[in-house]
């Protein structure tokens, strides 16, 4: 509840302990399994399953539903995200060394290992799954090379990919009643991104 504003938290979220507590006929329409840890319904409320989320885990189940809820375009808006996958295609271009670069090629042949197809590879702007994909891997990556998503320098190409990334994000999320963001961690904005590209965690979700 420290991560929402006034009541929206019961608003938003529904916990319950097992899927047994659900309505079969919600399991039924929503195909949830029994393991699944949450849900998001039409409106992006979002419904927890107690038994099947490990402590502490609680708030990344949640973003990561949410995150499939709203879709990549819904988090940063169509613009920012052709220009932030477009970025990632651009420094996995060079090679010059940098970070930016090191990060870039390695989303790259991730997304394209994870192609359906190998028609659609190396053509990244014919799928929108690519799109999506890559600015999700970036941020887990970049998270895996220590950066936080949250604390980048403007001054800097990589900084400034992140700022256009969390700017656009923390519009989304205050519409929906998240709005103390100083608790967020690094990896609550990777499990937040990989739900906008509806990418599961492995041994993690569902």
């Amino acid at each position: 509840k420290l991560f929402f504003s006034d009541s929206r938290f019961d608003q938003r979220v529904n916990i319950v302990q097992s899927v047994s507590d659900l309505d079969p006929e919600l399991v039924k329409e929503m195909k949830i399994g029994p393991n699944d840890q949450g849900f998001a319904d039409a409106k992006g409320n979002v419904t927890l399953i107690a038994d099947n989320i490990d402590k502490g885990s609680e708030l990344g189940v949640f973003l990561h539903e949410m995150g499939v809820h709203v879709g990549m375009e819904g988090l940063v808006g169509k613009d920012n995200m052709l220009s932030l996958a477009q970025q990632v295609v651009n420094w996995s271009d060079k090679n010059d060394g940098s970070l930016e670069s090191i990060i870039a090629k390695r989303v790259v042949d991730r997304v394209n290992f994870a192609a359906e197809s190998a028609e659609k590879r190396g053509e990244p702007f014919t799928d929108t799954n690519f799109i999506q994909e890559a600015i999700a891997y970036f941020v887990e990556e970049a998270v895996a090379h220590g950066i936080n998503p949250m604390a980048m320098d403007a001054k800097t190409e990589l900084g400034r990919w992140f700022r256009k990334l969390w700017a656009a994000a923390k519009v989304a999320l205050r519409k929906m009643g998240l709005d103390r963001f100083d608790q967020l961690s690094a990896q609550d904005v990777v499990n937040l991104a990989h739900g906008a590209a509806r990418l599961e965690l492995e041994g993690t979700w569902h």
